[in-house]
């Protein structure tokens, strides 16, 4: 409490310069009724200082979100890495059984759907979607290996640490 009675908590007071004025009319139980502010009177109110401040924390607190949202974004991306890979292994484990062999492939194929490897596992009725990388860039493809058909090998890329046992940057993956 002030000196001349009013409580100001929270709020920096900002003096009514002149004398007194009017405010406008208000209605209170059906009635009209005016108010008038002295000139002993303060208005009260946040300073632009005050309001600064206030926005240059919310936009420290917004950018430490925004930055722990895309590393939530990668980890997940890596864990349907690993999913998906484990599908492909076993589409390729189908594939093994039914016709003795792994796809042939001496060179590495990126497998895009389209590829002979993926069109082959299809056909065959290993899988009946081939998955992608989810970023599906340069970096970040499924890569699909076996010179002789008695093993294989799918390089991918992980973006995080995330995946436990396993560093950011190239896998493989073998039967």
């Amino acid at each position: 409490m002030l000196k001349d009675g009013y409580n100001r908590k929270g709020f920096t007071p900002l003096e009514i310069p002149g004398g007194i004025k009017k405010a406008p009319p208000q209605r209170q139980n059906g009635r009209h009724s005016l108010k008038f502010i002295s000139k002993n009177k303060f208005l009260t109110g946040f300073t632009i200082l005050e309001i600064l401040v206030v926005l240059a924390i919310m936009g420290v607190v917004g950018s430490l979100v925004f930055v722990q949202l895309g590393e939530a974004r990668s980890r997940a991306r890596d864990a349907e890495r690993e999913q998906e890979i484990k599908t492909l292994q076993n589409a390729l484990a189908i594939y093994v059984v039914n016709k003795g062999l792994y796809p042939l492939a001496a060179d590495p194929i990126p497998l895009t759907g389209q590829d002979p490897v993926s069109v082959e596992l299809k056909t065959q009725d290993a899988i009946s979607q081939i998955p992608t990388d989810p970023l599906n860039r340069d970096a970040y493809r499924y890569v699909y290996e076996s010179a002789n058909g008695s093993t294989y090998r799918i390089t991918y890329s992980l973006e995080t640490n995330s995946i436990s046992g396993k560093a950011a940057g190239s896998q493989e993956a073998t039967p």
